[in-house]
């Protein structure tokens, strides 16, 4: 029983450090009356190119972060990849494969390599191999726009997110995508799980940001999906707070949150209708 407790303190303890945005100071945001009214007048309908071309307005780096046992952000992405790249988006870099990978990425964007090779690889080497069809779904719609799949990932050099890696492996992550910013006119959008998205002291937004490039982040939430976001090293919320206070129930919202807090971790929230139910519970 000790060590069953013991293991999940670390656990949370480990999760809060890699987020690198709380501290022991930290408290509900929810504590201050007025920062829910603040934010309830920001909410607005989901409406495609509208809210996308606010997402990437003003950056060469968009994150989206997904919760990886969830559908929703790889089918928002499947069918707003036509929009993204009308706004400006060229590349697509994804979390999911390693960097070494990029030349099978490159033969099947090139109809060298049938779907299932890049299937095999994703269920071999990434950990939600459940889902991995969903994610090929996503390249195939970016290959079909002509947008650069770009492979960023580094757990083959690492060992995966060990914690003392994990400075490692998010400026591994952050010089994938700088490469892509050589290009004068590339515009980047990121698909990777939530804690990449944050922008912590040791975070690939912030190797990126030291190097003058200018990045937003963004999460998908559904209703299958439970998580907080930090605000800045002294607030945080729950979702699901937020959601019964402002009484978000349709799902089809955006929130941007860095109108209300300028210098917060994440720029803002897509609340959106998942098709269907987490695989794994």
């Amino acid at each position: 029983m000790k060590t069953t407790s013991l293991f999940f303190f670390l656990l949370m303890a480990f999760q809060v450090v890699l987020a690198g945005t709380v501290d022991d100071e930290c408290h509900s945001l929810l504590e201050s009356p007025d920062m829910p009214l603040a934010l309830k007048s920001k909410v607005q309908p989901f409406e495609s190119e509208k809210v996308i071309s606010q997402l990437v307005d003003g950056a060469r780096v968009v994150y989206i972060g997904e919760g990886h046992s969830e559908i929703t952000a790889k089918e928002f992405l499947k069918d707003s990849l036509e929009t993204f790249k009308t706004v400006g988006v060229t590349h697509l870099a994804l979390e999911i494969f390693n960097s070494n990978r990029q030349p099978e990425l490159d033969a099947y964007a090139e109809g060298k390599i049938p779907r299932e090779s890049i299937v095999d690889i994703l269920n071999l080497e990434w950990g939600w191999a459940p889902l991995s069809e969903y994610y090929v779904d996503v390249i195939d719609v970016a290959n079909e726009l002509e947008i650069k799949i770009v492979a960023i990932d580094g757990r083959h050099l690492f060992g995966g997110y060990r914690r003392e890696a994990w400075k490692e492996a998010e400026a591994h992550m952050a010089e994938r995508i700088e490469d892509i910013l050589k290009e004068p006119d590339a515009k980047v959008l990121a698909f990777v799980g939530m804690l990449h998205a944050f922008r912590g002291k040791v975070s690939q937004r912030a190797f990126l940001e030291e190097q003058g490039h200018s990045t937003k982040a963004y999460f998908v939430y559904s209703k299958n999906l439970k998580m907080s976001v930090s605000l800045n090293k002294r607030n945080k919320f729950l979702i699901e707070d937020l959601i019964l206070d402002l009484k978000i129930d349709t799902f089809n919202n955006y929130l941007p949150i860095s109108e209300t807090f300028p210098n917060s971790n994440l720029d803002g929230i897509l609340f959106l209708e998942s098709l269907s139910k987490r695989w794994r519970e």
